[in-house]
């Protein structure tokens, strides 16, 4: 009987903990919602050069690659506040809204996820302009 006794005494002790950690994770989920829509407001409005915008979708990129890598919930939380983000803005873009490639493709990897695109369609590069 001892047995049974110590293990439901440590079991109903690590409830709570259980129980905080629960709570650590919804709170986890709306700053990661938050922090995609902020980003996402961000980057609907984005005017930089070609360049730029190219180094800014490539640390964009990185960021994600590395909260997928160290906290895969907030990745999947944070993905879908991005697409959240883009469908409302896709519901209100018109000729006005003036978006570039690089805009368009992180959008598709939003509305269709990386499996449909594959791994070389998130290599953001500016094009080259020719000189003659």
């Amino acid at each position: 009987m001892k047995p049974f006794y110590v293990l439901v005494t440590v079991s109903l002790g690590l409830l709570p903990l259980g129980l905080f950690a629960q709570a650590f994770e919804m709170g986890d989920a709306k700053f990661y919602l938050e922090l995609a829509e902020k980003d996402a407001s961000y980057e609907h409005d984005l005017k930089l050069s070609e360049e730029d915008e190219a180094d800014f979708w490539n640390d964009q990129h990185n960021f994600e690659n590395g909260l997928k890598q160290t906290n895969a919930y907030a990745y999947l939380r944070y993905i879908y506040g991005k697409k959240k983000s883009y469908v409302r803005h896709q519901k209100v873009c018109d000729l006005t809204c003036t978006h570039s490639h690089f805009y368009y493709q992180k959008a598709a990897f939003y509305f269709l996820g990386k499996a449909l695109l594959g791994d070389d369609a998130m290599t953001y590069r500016s094009k080259k302009k020719n000189t003659f």
